[in-house]
């Protein structure tokens, strides 16, 4: 639509060139110049057996350029065909040059750059895993589509309710995609307002231009919760859900893990925490049985959790088994 709103100047100029050259009538048909021409042809006979025959533009010629029969003319009548000359000349002059200024600026303003403009802004959780859902434990990718002059724009987060912005990130606006790492001490630059187990932040993304800005639609981002695992010896697995490196006491959980003997998955055996806890608590009997390469590990949250908005810190889980094996 754009591309023909451009084009439309020269459009128009083309067309009313054409219409105009089609219907502009000869001067000669001019209802004055025509008694004038028939006042000649009574006068001169030889003059009528010249003119007919003669095309539009063979007539308008000799009523120009035959001095000997415009002296036979009145000089009333030689000054009106001398008028309806002129006028005809300034009337095709006006209409040829309007023409081309439409033609020229139609053709300037298709071919010369066009501004940014951004569309189809995306937040995207990162994680392949969870890519439906947005996690602020997981990196935020931003993608856009761009048409226009490629330039510099600067690319940000902003929380809705408090306006907070994270920092303004360089890009170009042909690359068409962002990534926000996250990162458990700044919350994307401090901007998430909402830390509560199975809440969320309302987002959106804001790509600044050179002279105007281009706003995604609001995107729920929701708060992600860390499971994190240490060992009390002789046996016993603590673990806690922590949000921003600090231990919460409103998400409950009972875990459960199903250990090995060998590597081959062979006499393996569950243990799990004896209720839903802020801190809950395994007892592994005899763990130097088992193996901590093969093992099978559920948070079992007590409320209904996505199982995407948190993550289990395996390596944590697997040092505490380790420790107590020592």
């Amino acid at each position: 639509m754009n591309t023909f709103l451009l084009s439309l100047p020269a459009i128009l100029g083309i067309v009313g060139f054409v219409i105009y050259y089609i219907l502009k009538k000869s001067v000669t048909e001019d209802p004055v110049v025509k008694r004038i021409i028939e006042k000649l042809k009574f006068d001169e006979p030889n003059f009528a057996s010249r003119w007919e025959g003669l095309n539009s533009a063979q007539k308008e010629e000799i009523l120009k350029q035959d001095n000997e029969l415009r002296d036979k003319l009145a000089a009333q009548d030689r000054f009106i065909l001398d008028k309806a000359l002129t006028n005809q000349f300034r009337t095709n002059i006006f209409v040829y040059t309007l023409c081309a200024l439409l033609l020229i600026t139609g053709i300037y303003l298709f071919l010369k750059p066009k501004p940014l403009q951004i569309d189809n802004i995306q937040i995207q959780n990162t994680d392949v895993n969870a890519q439906d859902l947005v996690v602020d434990i997981d990196p935020i990718t931003v993608t856009w589509t761009s048409s226009g002059v490629d330039e510099e724009v600067y690319v940000v987060l902003e929380n809705i309710d408090t306006g907070k912005q994270t920092k303004k990130i360089r890009s170009q606006a042909s690359d068409g995609t962002i990534q926000f790492d996250s990162n458990i001490y700044t919350n994307y630059d401090k901007i998430l307002s909402n830390r509560f187990p199975n809440g969320s932040n309302r987002i959106r993304a804001i790509i600044y231009g050179t002279s105007q800005s281009f706003k995604s639609k609001p995107f729920n981002v929701k708060v992600g919760v860390k499971i994190i695992c240490y060992e009390t010896l002789p046996n016993k697995l603590n673990f806690n859900a922590i949000i921003d490196q600090t231990i919460v006491s409103n998400f409950h959980f009972s875990p459960k893990i199903t250990l090995f003997e060998d590597e081959h998955f062979n006499g393996q055996k569950m243990f799990e925490a004896s209720s839903y806890q802020s801190e809950p608590i395994i007892i592994i009997d005899s763990p130097k049985k088992y193996m901590t390469t093969n093992l099978v590990f559920s948070v079992n949250p007590r409320d209904i959790v996505n199982e995407k908005t948190y993550r289990t810190d395996i390596e944590s889980l697997r040092d505490a088994i380790k420790a107590l094996q020592k």
